[in-house]
């Protein structure tokens, strides 16, 4: 995957024609394809290409703040975020939600980082 950073214009205007929301936020996903299992291998890989992940670090730094968490745990949670987005998961209903935050939550544990949502 790539993951790539980008000033809140960008991220604004990402936002606007992607997703029709007029204004940064934190993590854009974009998936290599609409079905997981059609990812195909990168020559000179040996694993499927999985998308591209588009992160604003000034909104994702404003929430840390407001949240009470420090930039890089919030940070790894984003890109973990997007990365279960690019694998195909959402959060449209209260059972993708609920599914969605317990991997983020497992994931997030493995790498030494605390539940983003306590």
């Amino acid at each position: 995957m790539t993951i790539r950073y980008v000033e809140p214009e960008e991220s604004r205007s990402l936002n606007a024609q992607f997703r029709h929301k007029d204004r940064p936020t934190n993590v854009l996903s974009f998936p290599a394809a609409d079905d997981p299992a059609d990812l195909a291998v990168l020559p000179g890989s040996d694993h499927p290409y999985l998308g591209d992940l588009v992160i604003c670090a000034d909104v994702v730094e404003r929430e840390a703040k407001e949240q009470a968490k420090s930039r890089r745990t919030h940070h790894a949670h984003m890109v973990v975020h997007g990365i279960l987005h690019l694998l195909g998961y959402d959060h449209l209903t209260e059972a993708e939600a609920e599914q969605m935050e317990s991997i983020e939550i497992r994931v997030l544990a493995s790498l030494g980082y605390p539940d983003p949502y306590a």
